[in-house]
């Protein structure tokens, strides 16, 4: 799975070698915040003595579409930079949906002053002085010694990379089911939750239970249908990314599993019941939609985030076959 790395610090820190560093040693892409900056030429507004919050907001637009492009294609994106801003830190990882990792590097300001002063284009001793009192205000993520030699900072670096990845892949898959069930008249069982998306029937497969048996427990507790000619499509594994986790619920089940494995059926609705008793997931109002409404409302949710892209894409891929069927 792709990432990305935000590497961030005071001025004379090391930074801009430590990320270049990291880039190669990732096979990732490089991305320079100062250059995007001084490209762009906004470095006019100032906030509180410091470079405005607003012409970060807009490095970050000129940086992010970027990023994507190159996230989509499996490759890991390094940004480099300050990063004394806290907002610059969460517009970044609110935008960009893979697992990021953001390291903090920290060295005496005497450090810094004689880094700076060595390098072939010296920003000067106040410059350094501001940007180290701006940005060690607060640290963000893994803080990193660069007091030692580059090389070992660079494998620190990569190793709590690969140590946070080692231990989300050992985390088991959450075994979950969904169903598409329709009528003659090509309705299926759906709601709009209102919130952007569509719900199906289902939700999580029970210890000792079958995909099957949850998956018609789980329709009947939902919409008090029954369903027949109960047909399993196909099984998909995603991963979610930390973004995932939303809701309390959610965050409790990211500490727990690394994503889904999600069991796909299709079938014909046989009737309506009426429940002994009310289930507390009972869906409320309407529970069927045409199956070209379904179809168009996941179509106009493009682009999906990776977090759940193949998810929607396989729905998209069910719904439209069970359409033309």
């Amino acid at each position: 799975m792709t990432f990305f790395v935000i590497i961030r610090g005071p001025l004379g820190c090391g930074k801009t070698t430590i990320s270049k560093l990291v880039a190669q040693k990732l096979k990732g892409k490089y991305i320079s915040v100062d250059e995007v900056l001084e490209k762009h030429d906004l470095i006019q507004d100032w906030e509180d003595g410091y470079i405005a919050q607003k012409s970060f907001q807009k490095v970050n637009d000129f940086i992010v579409p970027k990023a994507k492009k190159d996230l989509e294609k499996g490759t890991p994106v390094i940004f480099d930079g300050n990063f004394y801003w806290k907002s610059q830190i969460e517009y970044l990882i609110g935008k960009l949906d893979p697992p990021h990792y953001v390291f903090t590097l920290q060295a005496p300001l005497k450090v810094c002053l004689e880094r700076d002063q060595n390098r072939p284009k010296t920003l000067g001793a106040d410059a350094t002085k501001a940007v180290y009192k701006k940005s060690t205000e607060f640290d963000a993520g893994e803080v990193i010694d660069v007091t030692k030699p580059v090389n070992e900072i660079v494998e620190d670096i990569v190793k709590v990379i690969n140590k946070q990845k080692m231990k989300r892949n050992k985390l088991l898959f959450r075994k979950n089911c969904e169903g598409y069930f329709i009528t003659k008249d090509k309705k299926v069982l759906a709601q709009n939750t209102g919130k952007g998306y569509l719900i199906f029937p289902g939700g999580g497969i029970d210890a000792g239970e079958s995909p099957e048996t949850a998956v018609l427990r789980e329709t009947l507790e939902e919409t008090s249908a029954t369903i027949k000619s109960l047909k399993k499509l196909e099984t998909i594994n995603f991963i979610w990314d930390k973004n995932w986790a939303k809701t309390e619920k959610q965050k409790r089940r990211y500490t727990r599993f690394k994503g889904e494995e999600m069991h796909l059926f299709s079938g014909t609705i046989k009737e309506f019941i009426k429940p002994n008793e009310k289930h507390e997931d009972l869906w409320e109002g309407g529970k069927l939609m045409a199956l070209s409404e379904a179809i168009k409302f996941i179509e106009e949710s493009k682009p999906f985030s990776n977090n759940v892209k193949l998810y929607r894409k396989t729905q998209l891929k069910w719904l439209k076959k069970l359409l033309n069927n």
